[in-house]
């Protein structure tokens, strides 16, 4: 019997495979689902909600099952693609990319100007704002009083949201400040006053120049504002 013939006679008989439809909404309401289980994992409230087109899904006839697959990188962010699988019978018969896009609104500290680097915390200007923390990778300061002692890391813009990541500690000399220098030599302990030329913490080694000197000598950071020369 010629191959064509056979195909049409399967095909007229009925024994064609049964399909039945699998509703966009029942693939949308499972992702939404997984991504929120892993959100409560990371303790974290933020919203989702599924973008683009999922689709009715033509599939063969019998039990579903729709596993939604972990999505990795940092949870929450802006948008995410969740890996989906479709199973029938415990057969997989559809895999697809799901789009969804979260949304993580809380009042936090933000910056109520541009600041330059290496400003103390005390000085800062810092207000409550409504902010979107699916932008940010680190965790926010929660109050002020976190962050006394410390300084900007780096550059920020006004309404930034205050990050933990944005500081770093005062150290204990600051450059171009004054500074009580020691001298050890012996028994003999003398003292004066100086620039340091740059920052260091108790312990570093730098540089300061002595009242009325135009030499930079090393010495070691002792104390807040104070070195030795050993």
């Amino acid at each position: 019997m010629p191959m064509m013939l056979a195909i049409v006679m399967l095909l007229a008989s009925g024994d064609a495979p049964a399909v039945q439809h699998l509703p966009a909404m029942e693939i949308e309401h499972a992702v939404a689902s997984g991504l929120r289980s892993q959100l409560d994992t990371v303790g974290s409230t933020a919203r989702v909600r599924i973008e683009g087109r999922v689709g009715d899904q033509a599939i063969p006839a019998g039990t579903v099952d729709i596993d939604v697959g972990s999505v990795g990188g940092r949870l929450p962010r802006p948008r995410v693609g969740v890996p989906v699988q479709i199973r029938v019978d415990g057969r997989p018969v559809r895999r697809m990319t799901v789009w969804a896009a979260m949304e993580d609104r809380r009042a936090v500290l933000t910056y109520a100007t541009d600041v330059a680097v290496d400003i103390e915390a005390s000085g800062l200007s810092l207000q409550l704002a409504e902010v979107d923390m699916t932008c940010c990778t680190d965790s926010e300061v929660a109050s002020p009083e976190a962050i006394k002692e410390m300084r900007t890391a780096r550059a920020v813009r006004a309404g930034q949201p205050v990050m933990t990541r944005d500081f770093e500690p005062v150290p204990a000399v600051l450059a171009q400040s004054e500074v009580a220098i020691e001298v050890q030599a012996g028994s003999v302990r003398l003292s004066t006053r100086g620039v340091a030329l740059q920052d260091g913490g108790i312990g570093d080694r730098i540089a300061v120049r002595p009242r009325h000197s135009r030499e930079a000598i090393s010495s070691r950071v002792t104390a807040k504002q104070k070195v030795r020369v050993e």
